[in-house]
């Protein structure tokens, strides 16, 4: 099989099969059940208030809503994929390469792979909600209903459930992750061959400057074909992914819950669990692999277009080549999964910080050495106002959260009456560690991030500083703009390495971090809602270590934010300098600092991985809102609201 065959065949799984009449009338009758079951189980879930019953039918609830929410984006989705595949296909017709290179026909046998896999993954779910169990009555909400209200038709309810199992539960694997992948094999194809076009332009010698010229023109107007495209995509599913991550995020919370909370009864549904997990991974898998593979891939043409060997080249030539180096700074972001919490347990949290302490430090301490180092070949010395200012903002957040893991610290070891139920280590071991514990992990990935942004904010203000004294030199001075160019260029360069060099060393840190701290934020909402009306010493505790929580991580999203957007407000400043009448290497200089300065900073702390930031906090908050009308409701109900 080439290239082709495997594309039609995940053409047809991915878009063509949608255009089934068969389907299509099985689809719109699945919406009309959805639709019906979750606003039927919504009002239960209101009308009747009990833990039991919330968690039990929470999977299926949850489930429901996630189908609907693939069923009503399946057209739009289906249709953004078809038109982006279109539209690439009448491009590829202006396209000097023609041939498919061997990375892309590699790349589509793994997506041929993983569509195989993941739809036996679907087969094998829709199967396991098929075949009836003896618990299949308290577990799907539908025979419940069918059950309470329409007896003499409880059987033919059920007979349709099941019928529909296969379509729902394959449109719910495959809707997003089969559309992301698919989009991502048309863009490595494209990737491909803007590559084999660079080296066909690399390898033209520079006496035939027209070949050099059509190979230029040929690969700008194809890139920016492909870059409108993709901004329409973009916009067309701004309105999609949102109600996708939700609902995602609240099936993977509602299994984790219910797999605990009926433990040990209801084990005919494990395998049926087991199943929808794996499912649910190997589509998660699938979509961040292809999400961040698009996101490198432009980052992959800069760093080969670079490489040209361009000095040779006429003016016009020269002027396109730096057209195409400006348009393909800017990385693809797709947002697709930021500020949604992945979410599991906290002890380990703790671990994860005292073992990343000692190279997280290490790092800190080698970034203040290396601009101790540079600030010598700096022009300005001097502290900017703006610097000592945000000095002072984060010496009073260092104060602040110093005393707030001082007061979980003392909070965990004053004695309650609930110590041997809460602790799982013995009282004395706690009371010990627990200053040490708290402090570390509190302040291991804020204080050390904010320190870090103060020595870059320094060297950000002193590189401002001396873009003013560049745009004040008069033009007669040629020699003084050269020197002020040449520090500030050497400066942000080495500025630049040592950023690189740093993430490099902190990158296995990252991931752990992030994962045991939504596992914190997880294991406290569950806690509270668990264990309410009981435990009630530990309320304290559970309120002063999720300050603590907060306090770190606004402190820590404020700073990473604040570095990735001063690297733009240099460049901002910089396009302002009045460099008209600078001499020919002057402005060759001027030219590589915006070029260089164009890229921005991003700061790998957010991207495909769940960053613990919203959902814990919002998840807690949906479910106390939820729990408090019900609560309102039912007391309404018996006349005591």
């Amino acid at each position: 099989m080439n290239y082709e065959d495997y594309m039609k065949i995940c053409r047809f799984l991915v878009i063509d099969v949608y255009h089934l009449k068969c389907l299509q009338f099985v689809l719109l009758l699945s919406k009309l059940s959805a639709m019906f079951l979750v606003i039927v189980q919504t009002y239960q879930f209101l009308a009747r208030f009990e833990v039991d019953y919330f968690v039990q039918d929470g999977p299926s609830y949850f489930i429901g809503l996630y189908v609907l929410t693939c069923l009503l984006a399946q057209p739009l989705v289906t249709e953004t994929v078809e038109s982006i595949a279109e539209s690439v296909e009448q491009n590829t017709s202006q396209n000097i390469i023609k041939s498919v290179p061997k990375r892309a026909k590699k790349s589509a046998f793994y997506f041929f792979i993983y569509v195989v896999w993941t739809t036996m993954t679907s087969v094998l779910v829709a199967i396991s909600l098929m075949i009836p169990t003896k618990d299949d009555d308290d577990f799907f909400f539908l025979f419940k209903l069918a059950n309470m209200y329409l007896p003499k038709w409880s059987n033919f309810f059920k007979f349709l459930c099941r019928c529909l199992a296969m379509p729902l539960t394959y449109v719910g694997a495959t809707i997003a992750c089969f559309n992301i992948l698919y989009s991502f094999q048309i863009v490595n194809l494209q990737v491909q061959r803007y590559q084999q076009q660079i080296k066909k332009i690399n390898a033209t010698k520079a006496t035939n400057q027209k070949e050099i010229t059509r190979n230029l023109k040929s690969l700008l107007n194809s890139f920016s074909f492909s870059e409108n495209s993709a901004w329409k995509a973009a916009k067309r599913m701004q309105f999609i992914v949102l109600p996708l991550k939700i609902m995602g995020s609240a099936l993977m919370m509602s299994i984790v819950v219910f797999y605990f909370w009926f433990e040990g009864s209801l084990r005919d549904q494990y395998f049926r669990i087991c199943a929808i997990t794996i499912m649910s991974f190997t589509a998660l898998l699938g979509t961040a692999w292809a999400g961040q593979a698009i996101e490198d891939y432009k980052t992959e043409i800069f760093n080969a277009l670079v490489e040209v060997e361009w000095y040779d080249w006429d003016e016009f030539n020269k002027k396109m080549y730096l057209m195409l180096l400006i348009s393909l700074s800017k990385p693809i972001k797709i947002k697709f999964s930021e500020n949604i919490s992945v979410n599991y347990e906290m002890g380990v949290q703790v671990l994860t910080c005292l073992l990343a302490q000692p190279l997280v430090t290490e790092t800190v301490e080698w970034i203040a050495e290396s601009v101790e180092q540079n600030t010598s070949q700096n022009i300005i010395k001097s502290v900017p106002k703006r610097a000592k200012k945000s000095a002072l903002y984060s010496f009073i957040y260092v104060v602040w959260t110093t005393m707030t893991s001082v007061l979980v610290a003392i909070s965990l070891m004053i004695p309650t009456k609930d110590d041997d139920d809460f602790f799982f280590l013995f009282k004395l071991a706690n009371m010990c560690l627990a200053i040490p514990l708290t402090y570390v992990g509190a302040t291991i990935a804020c204080f050390n991030i904010l320190y870090s942004f103060q020595i870059v904010n320094l060297q950000v203000q002193r590189c401002l500083q001396q873009i003013k004294t560049i745009n004040a030199t008069k033009a007669t001075n040629q020699r003084e703009i050269t020197r002020n160019l040449k520090s500030l260029l050497n400066s942000l360069s080495f500025s630049e390495n040592s950023a690189w060099e740093a993430a490099k060393r902190t990158q296995f840190i990252i991931l752990p971090l992030k994962i045991m701290g939504s596992a914190l934020m997880m294991s406290i909402v569950v806690f509270y809602f668990w264990f309410e009306g009981s435990l009630r010493d530990q309320y304290f505790r559970i309120c002063a270590i999720t300050i603590m929580s907060f306090t770190a991580l606004l402190g820590t999203a404020w700073a990473g934010q604040a570095i990735e957007d001063y690297k733009t407000e240099i460049f901002n400043a910089l396009v302002e300098v009045e460099w008209y009448d600078c001499d020919e290497f002057n402005k060759k200089m001027y030219l590589m600092l915006l070029i260089f300065l164009s890229k921005p900073i991003k700061i790998k702390f957010s991207e495909n991985i769940s960053v613990n930031y919203e959902m814990g906090v919002q998840m807690g908050k949906a479910f106390f809102s939820t729990i408090s009308v019900m609560e309102r409701l039912h007391k309404s109900k018996s006349g005591s609201f």
